[in-house]
């Protein structure tokens, strides 16, 4: 992916404001992740990528630790669009949603595992990296609202109660799709995956008599 910019190592050249040059950037480093892991993902390995200068990616993002912090941002608002954007299946229950839910995940997962593979080590690198631990923590925490509020409109739609709350199925929901991930990412046996969603999505779908 070629940024043409000002900066840009191309003769042509381009007027671009700031969130269309910083999307563009973000392209460019997934572009970037997806040949060199999680490793790539710097100031001057994204400006390479993007064909332009350091000085332009430098400036759009300060540090190696804003860059990475607009690039999980940028992944989990993808994700919630390509995975949370339809809807839920009316007329089931609980555990039919959440099985669409992580069936649209995991297919997410395989098909670019390279992307899954380098937000994984990205993810891991920013719970001990004090600049990053409070972005991961607000990313969280953007995906456990956005996700409840489409179980909670799941649940008003179809009329079946959320047990043993919603916030408690929402986080379900994401050690779910980290477990997938993690698993998937290791094993790559998409044979057994739809067993694995199923029994996870049965288990995060039942409702128990008691809650620990």
């Amino acid at each position: 992916m070629k940024v043409c910019c000002d900066g840009c190592m191309s003769e042509r050249r381009e007027y671009l404001d700031v969130d269309t040059r910083r999307e563009r950037l973000l392209g460019a480093a997934l572009d970037a992740v997806r040949e060199g892991g999680a490793a790539a993902l710097t100031l001057r390995g994204v400006a390479q990528r993007a064909g332009v200068v350091h000085a332009v990616v430098s400036y759009a993002f300060r540090t190696r630790a804003g860059l990475v912090e607009a690039f999980l941002r940028r992944e989990a608002e993808r994700t919630l669009g390509d995975v949370w954007s339809h809807p839920l299946p009316e007329g089931g229950s609980l555990a039919d949603a959440v099985r669409a839910a992580l069936t649209a995940y995991a297919d997410e997962v395989v098909a670019d595992p390279e992307r899954a593979q380098a937000i994984a080590e990205l993810t891991l690198q920013a719970r001990t990296d004090a600049e990053l631990a409070a972005a991961l923590a607000a990313e969280q925490h953007t995906l456990r609202a956005a996700i409840g509020t489409r179980l909670g409109e799941w649940s008003a739609a179809s009329g079946v109660p959320i047990a043993p709350s919603v916030d408690t199925v929402t986080a379900a929901l994401l050690a779910a799709a980290e477990g997938l991930t993690s698993w998937w990412l290791t094993t790559r046996d998409t044979a057994t995956l739809p067993d694995v969603v199923a029994l996870l999505a049965g288990g995060i779908g039942s409702r128990p008599d008691t809650v620990m």
